[in-house]
C-alpha cells in the first residue's frame, strides 16, 4: 500500500522527483547551457551542489532539466504503447481471425531486442527524442498485448461470462462491462513496472548516443 512502509518511502520518492522535474527551471540556479567563466570540472559546492562539468556546466542545473525529459518518455510513451497493446490483445483474445496475425506480429516485435530496436529505428529516423519515444512505444506494445491477451481468455471462461451470453449479451457488451474491467488491475501494475523501463531505454540509448543529443 502506498500509505505506509516501503510504498510509502517509495511513492514520497518519486513524487519528489517528478516536482523536482516539473519546477526544474525554477529551481536550476543556472541555466542547463550556460559556460561558467572558470568552473571547471568543479567538486560539489555551495555554488555548485553537483559540481561542474569539462565544459563548465552546472551539473545539478542539467539534472533539474534533464528529469523533464524522462518525465514525458515515460508519462506520455509508455502509457500510448500501453494502450495501443492492450487494444492488440484484447482483439487477440475476442476475435479468433485476428489472433494468429497479432501474436505473429508480437513475436517479430520481440525478436529484437530493444537497443537492436532502437540502433535500426536511429539509421533510418535519426537520432532524437521522437526516435527514444517510439523505441519506447514499441517496446512495450507486445508486452501488454500479451498480458492483455492472457487476462482476457482468464475471464472469458468465468462463469458469470457464460451467463452474460447466455441471456443474450452481445460480444461487444461482454467486452465492455466483463473482459475489459475485469482485467484491467495486472495491467496498472505492469504499467508502473514499464515505466521505470522507459526510463532505463532512454539512458541507454542517450549513454550510447541514439537518443537524446547534446547539448
Amino acid at each position: 500500500a502506498l500509505s505506509h512502509g516501503r510504498g510509502l518511502v517509495g511513492a514520497l520518492l518519486v513524487s519528489a522527483v517528478i516536482l523536482l522535474g516539473l519546477l526544474g527551471p525554477l529551481l536550476a540556479p543556472y541555466s542547463p547551457l550556460e559556460q561558467i567563466p572558470g568552473a571547471n570540472l568543479l567538486g560539489p559546492s555551495p555554488g555548485h551542489w553537483l559540481g561542474t562539468d569539462a565544459v563548465n556546466r552546472d551539473i545539478l542545473s542539467r539534472t533539474l532539466h534533464g528529469i523533464r525529459i524522462n518525465l514525458v518518455i515515460t508519462f506520455v510513451a509508455v502509457p500510448v504503447g500501453a494502450v495501443v497493446g492492450s487494444l492488440l490483445g484484447l482483439a487477440s483474445a475476442t476475435w479468433r481471425h485476428t489472433d494468429t496475425v497479432v501474436q505473429r506480429l508480437f513475436d517479430l516485435m520481440l525478436a529484437f531486442p530493444t537497443i537492436i530496436l532502437g540502433i535500426a529505428l536511429t539509421v533510418i529516423l535519426g537520432a532524437g527524442p521522437g526516435t527514444v519515444f517510439l523505441v519506447v512505444v514499441l517496446a512495450e506494445i507486445p508486452v501488454f498485448g500479451r498480458l492483455m491477451r492472457t487476462e482476457a481468455l482468464r475471464v472469458r471462461e468465468l462463469p458469470y461470462v457464460d451467463s452474460a451470453t447466455v441471456v443474450g449479451a452481445g460480444r461487444l457488451w461482454v467486452l465492455r462491462r466483463h473482459l475489459l474491467p475485469n482485467s484491467i488491475d495486472p495491467l496498472l501494475v505492469q504499467l508502473t513496472i514499464a515505466m521505470a523501463v522507459g526510463v532505463f531505454i532512454e539512458g541507454a540509448l542517450s549513454f550510447l548516443g541514439l537518443g537524446i543529443a547534446p547539448p
